[in-house]
């Protein structure tokens, strides 16, 4: 499988930290890439990674750059974190007819990312703390 995990963040926490311990696990035997919006995340880490620009929702340069990843790696599966790459992803996925497998990283309603929903095919859900 090929995975690409998106993380629009401008401060490395707890988010990006699973995100970089998940993309670390799948490595081993996947192929794994990460699309982030600052160096300070992606400096972090190790699978091949592409800058993006995440201004918004709606942000059709990034949208188009995710499309271009998911054609030039065939990924299958889109993993983003934040709620901006929900929707991004979302808009991507929809139209390459792959996955999105949204990822929530705390406990949130479904009712506040009812824009979002139908967007994302599953989820993954973890709400324990990932402080160190």
């Amino acid at each position: 499988m090929k995975y690409l995990f998106l993380n629009s963040a401008r401060r490395w926490g707890g988010n990006e930290r699973w995100t970089a311990l998940a993309a670390q696990g799948l490595a081993v035997r996947n192929e794994v890439f990460f699309a982030y919006r600052k160096m300070e995340i992606g400096s972090r880490f190790d699978v091949p990674k592409y800058r993006l620009p995440f201004w918004n929702e709606l942000d059709m340069l990034s949208i188009s750059r995710l499309i271009f990843l998911i054609k030039k790696h065939h990924i299958d599966i889109l993993i983003p974190t934040k709620r901006k790459d929900y929707v991004l992803a979302g808009f991507a996925a929809k139209a390459m007819g792959k996955k999105n497998v949204l990822r929530l990283g705390i406990e949130r309603s479904i009712k506040t990312l009812g824009q979002t929903v139908w967007y994302i095919t599953p989820f993954v859900t973890v709400s324990s703390s990932m402080r160190r």
